[in-house]
């Protein structure tokens, strides 16, 4: 759902915003607001460390990456942050699959498709999924608002009949690898969202044994970027929201946030956090109630003016 453009104030600098979340999302946005001059952001975070599900874990002098693993070449904003911070890039080690449907032997992705439905096979798939991906104008844009209602199913209801099965095959142990869940459940605009042209490319020429120079990994450790993020903001950790509300001002409407400890006003709300969390302490609309389910977080704007009944998905 779209804000009501008649309804909306223009942001001021002194504006207080919240955001809720200190993953990688919340920690961007906060970043990117001190950037522009709002000076007064707080992040309220209900764990006791950064990151979301980013984790770094060292042992023996060497480090661990649990959540996020690889930093793609268009994760232009992420990269910004690493070199801002003097953190190294280097590309990603060899990746290899092991298929447990087979004989449990380690397989790079190229032989891992030619044994699954065939390297040609696998290939034409792809291809036809590359332009089913430009049939629909709305996965180029940002948030779900306005996408075709075909896309709203299952992605394996999606595949069926529309000759991609032998990509998908191939696609179902990336997903799983990645943390993002099984794709066969997962409505197909969340799939063809995440898993658009640029990534494809990616693909194609992997399956072909080519080097790309990316993925990136990053030696210190993931975490080092919400860390490098979350420098110079106002971050609360162990500080679970509980409650946000609108209650009307004399300038208009303000946003309340309760957490355990007290409430605090804001002008402007942004909640970076798991859709099922959110549900919990936001007044939503009862639509957002049945959105089909997905790993990953809900990333919405709340602003004072807005009637309840709107949310902004940007």
């Amino acid at each position: 759902m779209q804000p009501d453009n008649n309804n909306v104030s223009k942001p001021t600098r002194s504006e207080r915003i919240a955001i809720i979340g200190a993953g990688v999302g919340g920690l961007i946005a906060g970043r990117k607001l001190r950037q522009l001059g709002y000076e007064r952001v707080t992040v309220f975070e209900s764990a006791p460390v950064l990151g979301g599900k980013v984790r770094t874990v060292e042992r023996e002098g060497r480090t661990y990456d649990l959540g996020a693993i690889f930093l793609a070449e268009d994760y232009k904003i992420a990269r910004e942050v690493v070199r801002e911070a003097g953190l190294q890039l280097k590309e990603a080690p060899t990746r290899s699959i092991v298929d447990l449907d087979g004989n449990g032997g380690s397989k790079r992705l190229g032989q891992y498709a030619r044994d699954r439905s065939g390297l040609i096979a696998t290939l034409l798939a792809a291809l036809r999924y590359w332009r089913l991906i430009g049939r629909y104008s709305s996965l180029e844009e940002p948030g779900f608002v306005g996408a075709d209602p075909e896309l709203h199913v299952p992605f394996a209801e999606y595949a069926r009949g529309r000759g991609i099965e032998a990509f998908c095959s191939v696609l179902e142990p990336i997903f799983i690898a990645y943390g993002y869940g099984d794709y066969r459940t997962m409505p197909a605009l969340y799939v063809m969202k995440l898993w658009d042209r640029h990534k494809l490319r990616h693909f194609l020429q992997l399956a072909r044994g080519k080097k790309t120079g990316w993925p990136a990994v990053v030696p210190q450790g993931f975490l080092r970027i919400c860390e490098a993020a979350a420098a110079g903001l106002d971050v609360r950790l162990a500080t679970p929201v509980s409650r946000v509300e609108r209650q009307p001002a004399e300038s208009g409407t303000v946003i309340r946030v309760t957490t355990n400890d007290t409430t605090e006003t804001f002008d402007r709300l942004i909640v970076a956090a798991p859709l099922e969390r959110a549900l919990s302490y936001l007044a939503l609309p009862s639509q957002l109630h049945r959105i089909p389910r997905c790993p990953g977080s809900f990333l919405g704007t709340a602003k004072n003016t807005w009637p309840r009944s709107h949310i902004s998905d940007t």
